[in-house]
């Protein structure tokens, strides 16, 4: 199985067990640590019968539709109302599919009904912001992709006429300008994503989670109460305990900070 051909089921799967991992703060700026990735891999394997030699395959599926997902945003940031099927793809009317053709020619067929998962990819990718310019991009990137798909016989028959030569290069200048803006909006993606993630992870709400589920720590022990009051105190100790590698390694982050073994 290819990066390209996950069917629908196994790359939900995939991003429920991502969205499990950074909940508990497995993810910490941009990359899973290892134990995040190892209980991905484990848990994928138990459910599907198919192995991974190492975590390449899975991110290049993240990275793949990361890609989809801002193509598709492109198209439809600040338009509410959106509606989607049990598989997470874009289920809106005809009408509006219509008034999307008329900003992007073949783009129902070419990009949007094909995309399995939104809502999954929205939880995931959900801090990206696109400018006007970079939307308008997209649009004449794809109406000359599929002006090169269906456009070119004319231009081929008269392949030795610099008009026809003029045409293809100002189409490739088009679609290069596309590629590039969309690589930078991935760079920007990457770092505001960066930002939010570290404030989700570092948050009250999460590391109180954590802490209520690491196994030997027992509930309103002296450790407990005492982590408690660290954690909810200070930004800094919060951030410190999800850095933590391991559970183990949380809980002897905890009882240093408190002066509190976990037997007290």
């Amino acid at each position: 199985m290819t990066k390209d051909t996950w069917p629908p089921e196994k790359t939900r799967y995939f991003f429920q067990l991502y969205a499990e991992e950074r909940r508990k703060g497995n993810k910490v700026g941009t990359s899973m640590n290892k134990v995040g990735k190892q209980n991905i891999m484990n848990a994928f394997e138990r459910r599907f019968k198919k192995k991974f030699p190492d975590w390449k395959a899975f991110k290049n599926k993240y990275d793949t539709s990361r890609k989809k997902y801002i193509k598709v945003k492109m198209l439809t940031q600040n338009r509410t109302g959106l509606g989607f099927d049990n598989m997470g793809r874009i289920d809106m009317s005809d009408d509006w599919w219509n008034e999307r053709e008329k900003e992007c020619p073949g783009i129902r067929i070419s990009v949007c009904k094909k995309i399995d998962n939104m809502d999954v990819f929205e939880a995931e990718f959900g801090g990206v912001v696109v400018t006007r310019v970079e939307e308008l991009s997209a649009q004449h990137g794809e109406a000359s992709l599929n002006s090169r798909v269906g456009g070119d016989d004319e231009a081929d028959s008269h392949s030795g006429s610099s008009r026809a030569k003029r045409r293809r290069k100002e189409k490739d200048m088009v679609v290069e300008a596309c590629d590039k803006q969309i690589e930078a909006l991935v760079v920007k993606n990457k770092i505001a994503k960066q930002m939010l993630e570290r404030q989700e992870a570092s948050s009250v709400e999460n590391v109180l989670e954590i802490l209520f589920e690491l196994p030997g720590v027992r509930e309103w022990s002296p450790l407990y109460a005492a982590a408690i009051e660290l954690l909810i105190d200070n930004e800094g100790n919060r951030r410190g305990f999800i850095t933590m590698k391991t559970n183990e390694a949380k809980i002897k982050f905890l009882e240093l900070r408190t002066k509190i073994k976990r037997d007290d």
